[in-house]
């Protein structure tokens, strides 16, 4: 069937998206989502349940990401024997560093806590996205059948981070450390196996494709003041929607050394994240990357 003769999707808002960005996951295969509205503070008490707009405080999700970059940069600061003892954590020379985790169980300690808590919180929202897209293509009747899953049964449950290997779903959480001190590009543009991918980085990198130039949405979303990580279409969902959800194309290149732009704020019980990522070691992209 044509593409230009498809239905119209349904209207089923996205959560954690801006009114004038909803229809982006549909045209371009990507979408910024606020963790922050502008100027907020990321120790505001937020209702952990509430994962739609609008927004007036941060969500979970900014101290969530936050303290998992703030971890990522202590373990990857570790010594190679120190992180040789994890098989899921690989090393390419001059490029990149990451670990890939599935479970707790081969989760380091020293990610654990801050891993699961963002895992859990970004599982929800991958889910909820996902049902808002199944009502935008009228693969279910949202008033009458909430329970079934149509898209989600391809991933599993992924809303809680398995505790066992046995227990593992689809879904990964990797862990980046790029060598960006000079100016260069760190990936191959590509798009992302999958149904959903939302990736964030310390500092801008992340570049996406919009039909007809390649956008440095992570620098705009720096100029803007506001605190958004990136959802991109996989070629899984963009197959499952018959087209109506395009795959979307990124890459990650190197400005080089920057100040971070997605890092945490001050508490008198703990070192900030933000001195911690820029005590001189910001010469590295950290970034988070869930699908």
């Amino acid at each position: 069937m044509s593409q230009d003769i498809l239905p119209e999707l349904i209207a089923s808002p996205l959560p954690l998206v801006a009114d004038e960005n909803q229809d982006h996951l549909s045209k371009l295969g990507w979408v910024p989502i606020a963790f922050a509205p502008p100027n907020s503070g990321a120790t505001a008490a937020v209702d952990t349940t509430e994962l739609c707009p609008p927004q007036t405080s941060p969500h979970p999700l900014l101290h969530a990401s936050e303290a998992l970059l703030a971890n990522s940069q202590k373990f990857f600061d570790q010594s190679v024997e120190e992180k040789k003892r994890w098989e899921n954590w690989r090393k390419i020379p001059g490029e990149k560093e990451y670990i890939i985790l599935q479970t707790l169980e081969d989760c380091p300690n020293i990610l654990r806590e801050s891993a699961k808590m963002y895992w859990d919180l970004m599982g929800k929202l991958l889910e909820d996205t996902l049902e808002s897209i199944e009502c935008s293509l009228d693969m279910k009747d949202c008033g009458s059948t909430k329970g079934k899953q149509l898209l989600r049964q391809f991933i599993g449950p992924c809303n809680t981070m398995p505790t066992r290997q046995k227990d593992k779903t689809a879904s990964l959480l990797q862990l980046f450390r790029y060598d960006s001190c000079e100016v260069k590009q760190l990936t191959e543009h590509h798009v992302d196996s999958g149904l959903l991918t939302v990736v964030l980085g310390n500092i801008p990198g992340l570049e996406v494709w919009g039909g007809d130039r390649w956008f440095e949405i992570e620098k705009e979303i720096k100029r803007s003041g506001k605190k958004e990580a990136i959802m991109l279409v996989g070629r899984d969902l963009q197959r499952l929607s018959n087209g109506r959800y395009p795959a979307g194309l990124h890459r990650v290149v190197s400005y080089g050394v920057q100040e971070p732009s997605f890092a945490g704020t001050e508490s008198p019980s703990m070192v900030s994240p933000l001195e911690l990522i820029s005590s001189g070691k910001n010469c590295h992209r950290l970034s988070i990357v869930f699908s």
